[in-house]
């Protein structure tokens, strides 16, 4: 029997700092292992102690700032501007807003992986067509990052550039002038985002410069892969005696070069030279001879039906339990599996599987016709869909009347003056818009009409209401934005908002000290549990194969130490190999079947360790 990692943690702080934490802030990276460190807490010390304060790393670093925090939607409404302001400026034709949404994210994303990083913006997007300057420009960096800077610019000096080199340069020369012009209107907007106030911090331009003096220590449990400003901190911090640090590792993955599984605690201990506060970590895994349960199912949804019958036939109440999921969207076919236990779920629901997103996606297909395209009819298809979702709530007696009318006459398309629909939640559903101001509004007043709906219920389901309200605000967000912008087309509103609100999700909450947790891999950090269940252990989900869209190329990535494929795929390893130092039942799962969505096999990380371990 192994001790989790939170109670070693919980022994080590009792025999530190006695009965008194009140001035001890620990650190997580993630909100969930609060939980579970305040429980073996209260367990190692049996009785009532000053508790220490407990703050996810964004919760701590925000205190050094009195901005305001800006939403994802707001920070793009000001790039757009902002960089419609530099095409006009070269005489380039602005972009829709619809064109600009999917290279706004991309450039957010790169802005913010340099500050996170303390990457010079005037050195990364430097003009090098002769890259002889490369030696005298980039002195610091060693020969091997100046070799990837030399590639990445060879490309382009050959004589004359393709239409897409044209294009990337072109972007590629106004982004560090962007980014400037970003980080002013926030400025000077008293606002900032997660990433300014990293960077902020590292060059000790915050506004409360003392937010960590309270504190006695600094307590740092579980950090993995540490970005550039989090290890300049860190050593600082520890070099002043405030900082103490915990990891998660065992000697198996830390002890060989080989293994990527330990590459980031491996920098963080020899080269950051932070102190593992347990001090020389317990050679577990390589000492276990135990059997890993292996299941290969014919299917990707019938892992689900696999895990079923083994939850069935195997549970016990006193062990705990976790589903982990490699491949997340399995959440839904899981839950519709799950034998009837106790579950709690970390990973959010997402909106894209609920019958509200499919009513919304009904509401803007159809206006995309009837108030865009101004048509008279619509197919038959799209009034069945909305008499059978089951948050309409048509009575059947109209249901009836309007499924009847279509079959009499055999129609194909029915013409909205034939739709009668009185009884419904939503009985304007089919009617045109006046004009394009009125698309978010309408959308507003139906989520409203749907929320009233389904507080009527004697058991209104907590996920359905979550999800309209985490949508209203986004929707309301998007209102303030079109506000400062005239004459925008329904059918752009419409792309916009389609691609705004697919990423919500809701988190669905239980206990999460009973019963069997279910999380994505990231979540499970820091738990330990005795039985895993991992679903989606395939090759290309676990390590994932594809990396994020970057306008940064992997030349001057490697060359400027930002993170690569290699990094994602370690941060995988790590994620999968901790779960072998503590659990006792481990079951993986993975889709045997080969179609355009799966290779077939198990991941990797599973034939290392049938090869390398016992």
């Amino acid at each position: 029997m192994y001790t989790p990692f939170l109670k070693v943690v919980a022994q080590d702080i009792q025999k530190r700092f006695g009965n008194d934490l009140s001035e001890i802030a620990i650190i997580f990276n993630n909100k969930r292992p609060i939980t579970y460190l305040k429980k073996h807490l209260a367990d190692t010390y049996g009785r009532a102690i000053w508790s220490p304060q407990f703050f996810t790393i964004q919760e701590f670093f925000a205190r050094s700032s009195n901005t305001e925090q800006i939403s994802p939607l707001a920070q793009f409404f000001y790039l757009f501007e902002l960089h419609n302001a530099l095409l006009i400026q070269e005489g380039e034709q602005p972009e829709t807003l619809e064109e600009f949404y999917p290279i706004a994210e991309i450039i957010l994303s790169d802005f913010s992986q340099l500050d996170y990083d303390l990457v010079n913006i005037d050195h990364i997007f430097m003009e090098l067509y002769d890259t002889t300057r490369i030696d005298i420009e980039f002195q610091h960096l060693t020969n091997e990052q100046q070799q990837f800077i030399r590639q990445f610019w060879q490309s382009f000096s050959i004589a004359g550039h393709t239409g897409i080199q044209e294009r990337f340069l072109r972007i590629w020369k106004r982004l560090p002038k962007l980014y400037k012009q970003f980080k002013t209107i926030l400025a000077e907007n008293k606002q900032s985002n997660f990433a300014t106030i990293y960077r902020n911090l590292a060059e000790g331009k915050v506004d409360n410069p003392d937010f960590i003096k309270p504190f006695k220590k600094i307590v740092f449990v579980g950090f993995n892969a540490l970005n550039n400003v989090e290890a300049q901190l860190f050593q600082k911090w520890q070099e002043e005696g405030k900082a103490l640090f915990y990891f998660d590792v065992d000697h198996y993955y830390l002890a060989d070069k080989q293994q990527e599984a330990g590459l980031f605690v491996r920098r963080n201990i020899l080269q950051t030279k932070l102190d593992n506060a347990l001090g020389e970590p317990s050679n577990i895994i390589g000492l276990r001879h135990d059997t890993i349960n292996l299941y290969a199912s014919t299917g990707k949804v019938s892992q689900t039906k696999l895990l079923n019958q083994i939850l069935t036939d195997k549970e016990s109440p006193e062990k705990t339990s976790a589903i982990l999921l490699a491949d997340e969207s399995l959440l839904v076919p899981l839950l519709q599996s799950l034998p009837d236990k106790k579950v709690n779920i970390t990973t959010g629901f997402p909106l894209t599987q609920s019958p509200i997103f499919g009513i919304l996606d009904l509401w803007m297909h159809v206006h995309q016709e009837i108030s865009h395209l101004k048509k008279k009819k619509i197919a038959y298809q799209d009034l069945e869909t909305f008499l059978n979702n089951s948050l309409t709530r048509v009575a059947k007696e109209e249901k009836k009347k309007n499924q009847d009318f279509i079959a009499d006459k055999q129609l194909f398309e029915i013409a909205l003056t034939d739709i009668h629909i009185q009884s419904a939640v939503l009985p304007t559903f089919f009617q045109p818009l006046k004009s394009a101001k009125d698309v978010i509004p309408t959308l507003i007043d139906m989520l409203e009409k749907l929320l009233i709906s389904l507080g009527q219920d004697s058991q209104i389901k907590q996920i359905d209401a979550n999800l309209l309200i985490e949508t209203k605000k986004v929707l309301n967000q998007l209102h303030l934005g079109f506000s400062k912008i005239p004459h925008l087309s329904i059918v752009f509103q419409i792309g916009l908002i389609r691609r705004a609100i697919t990423p919500i999700n809701s988190a669905i909450e239980g206990d999460p000290l009973d019963g069997i947790q279910i999380m994505g891999l990231l979540e499970s950090r820091c738990l330990n549990f005795d039985n895993v269940y991992i679903l989606g252990a395939n090759e290309g989900i676990l390590p994932k194969t594809a990396s994020t869209p970057t306008f940064l190329p992997n030349n001057l990535r490697k060359a400027h130490g930002l993170p690569v494929l290699e990094n994602q795929d370690a941060l995988s390893a790590y994620l999968f190999y901790r779960h072998f130092q503590y659990s006792q039942g481990l079951h993986i799962f993975y889709n045997s079947l080969v179609d355009e969505s799966s290779s077939g096999e198990e991941s990797r990380f599973l034939r290392q360790l049938e090869f390398e371990s016992n």
